[in-house]
C-alpha cells in the first residue's frame, strides 16, 4: 500500500488517482510508501506535526494544508469564531447601556462578552489549526465539536427548534470529518 501525496490516505499501488481526495497520480508518482526511515518518528504525510523528522533536502514537499472535509470544519469554525466576537462585541453594548440601571448588571454584561470573546477567539484559532493540519487542532476541534455534540443533543431534549437540529448536525459533521482525516494529522488510531 501506498500513500496520497494530498491527504495521507491509503492508495492501491499503481493507482492513477486518490480513492478519498481525487489527487491525480502523474506516472504512479503522486504517492508514496508508507514506510518511515528508521529512526524518524511518524508524522504528517508532509512531514509536519508536533514531533515529526523534517523532510531531507531534496525530498518531494507535500500540501500542509488539511483535505477537503476537514476544510469545511474550518470554515465551520472561523464560523463561529466571527459570531463569537460579533456577540462579544454586543454584550458590551448591552453592559454600556445598562450602567445606567442600578445594581451590577453591567458587570455581567461585560463577563458575558469576555466569555464570547475568549469562545470566539480559540474557534478562529482552532480553525486555522485545522487549516494547517496541526495535530493540536485536531485535538482540539474534535473536543469542542464532542461538547457541542453533547451541548445540542441536551438543547434539543429540552425543546425543539430547527437552529438547534442543524447546529446539532454541523457538529456530528465536524467530528466525523476530523475522525476520516485524521491521519492527515498525524494521529493513528
Amino acid at each position: 500500500m501506498a500513500q496520497c501525496h494530498n491527504c495521507g490516505a491509503q492508495v492501491a499501488q499503481g493507482a492513477a488517482a486518490c480513492p478519498e481526495c481525487g489527487a491525480q497520480f502523474a506516472n504512479n508518482q503522486g504517492h508514496r510508501h508508507q514506510q518511515q526511515p528508521q529512526g524518524q518518528p511518524a508524522g504528517r504525510p508532509d512531514g509536519g506535526g508536533v514531533g515529526a523528522a523534517q523532510p531531507a533536502a531534496g525530498a518531494q514537499q507535500y500540501s500542509q494544508t488539511a483535505p477537503a472535509k476537514s476544510k469545511v470544519v474550518t470554515g465551520i469554525f472561523i464560523f463561529y469564531g466571527i459570531l463569537g466576537i460579533l456577540a462579544g462585541i454586543a454584550f458590551v453594548a448591552l453592559a454600556d447601556a445598562l450602567t445606567a440601571v442600578p445594581g451590577d448588571l453591567a458587570g455581567l454584561g461585560l463577563a458575558g462578552a469576555l466569555i464570547f470573546f475568549v469562545l470566539g477567539g480559540i474557534d478562529i484559532a482552532l480553525g486555522y489549526g485545522i487549516w494547517n493540519a496541526e495535530e493540536w487542532g485536531w485535538y482540539g476541534g474534535v473536543i469542542i465539536s464532542v461538547l457541542s455534540v453533547v451541548w445540542w443533543i441536551i438543547t434539543l431534549a429540552n425543546e425543539f427548534s430547527f437552529l438547534s437540529l442543524v447546529l446539532l448536525l454541523a457538529s456530528v459533521y465536524c467530528v466525523a470529518a476530523l475522525a476520516l482525516d485524521r491521519t492527515h494529522f498525524g494521529i493513528d488510531f
